[in-house]
C-alpha cells in the first residue's frame, strides 16, 4: 500500500512542476544563419519566459519573438524612444555608435531591404511598447529592418543557454543532475534492519 502512496505523491508533485517549468522555460530551434557566429542553424536553445513578464527588455538581450508565422531568434538593439540609423556599416543609437563585438562582420553599405525600417536610408525611432531587434549576422538577417519593431507581448522569452549540439558549459551540470536523479530513483533502497 505504501508503494502506491509514494507513486501518488510523486505524481501530485511532478505534474504541477512540469506545467510550471513548461510555462517558465521552453526550447526553440535556430532556423538559418542569421545569428552567426553566436547561434548556429539547427541548434536548440533554452529560453526562459519569466524575465520579460516582470521587467522590460534590455539592450543586447537575445530573445525569441513571434513574427506571426514563426518564432525567430534575434538581439535587442533598440528600446522605446531610441532613434536608430546605420552609417558606413555601423549601427548608431541616439546618434552614438553602438559597440557590437558580437556581430559577425561589418554591415554592408547596400541594405538588403527597402522598408520604412531599413535604417540605411533614414533614421527610425522605436515606438512606445516596442523593441527593435536584429540578427548578429547582419548582412543576411531578416529582422526589424524587414518586419518592423516588435511589441513587448511578441517577446516569447530570453535565450539563456545553448542545449544542442554545443551546450553552454553550465548545461552539462544540468544534464549530469538529471542523470543522477534518474539513476538514484532506480537504485534499490537500503532499509536498516532492526537489530534483534
Amino acid at each position: 500500500m505504501k508503494k502506491y502512496k509514494d507513486w501518488i505523491l510523486f505524481f501530485i508533485i511532478i505534474i504541477p512542476l512540469i506545467f510550471v517549468l513548461r510555462w517558465a522555460i521552453g526550447t526553440y530551434k535556430v532556423d538559418g544563419d542569421s545569428m552567426l557566429p553566436n547561434f548556429h542553424n539547427h541548434e536548440v536553445v533554452l529560453a526562459e519566459h519569466i524575465t520579460n513578464v516582470f521587467h522590460p527588455p534590455s539592450y543586447n538581450q537575445v530573445v525569441i519573438v513571434d513574427e506571426g508565422n514563426m518564432n525567430i531568434i534575434k538581439r535587442v538593439v533598440g528600446l522605446p524612444g531610441d532613434t536608430l540609423q546605420i552609417k558606413n556599416g555601423q549601427l548608431y543609437r541616439n546618434e552614438k555608435a553602438v559597440n557590437e563585438p558580437y556581430i559577425r562582420e561589418k554591415m554592408a553599405d547596400i541594405e538588403p531591404y527597402n522598408t520604412p525600417y531599413d535604417l540605411l536610408h533614414h533614421a527610425y525611432t522605436v515606438p512606445k511598447g516596442h523593441v527593435f531587434v536584429m540578427g548578429d549576422n547582419r548582412n543576411i538577417s531578416e529582422d526589424s529592418r524587414y518586419f518592423g519593431p516588435f511589441r513587448y507581448d511578441q517577446i516569447k522569452g530570453e535565450v539563456i543557454a545553448e542545449m544542442f549540439p554545443k551546450p553552454t558549459w553550465w548545461m552539462y551540470f544540468v544534464y549530469l543532475g538529471i542523470i543522477v536523479i534518474f539513476v538514484w530513483g532506480f537504485l534499490p533502497s537500503r532499509k536498516k534492519e532492526k537489530s534483534a
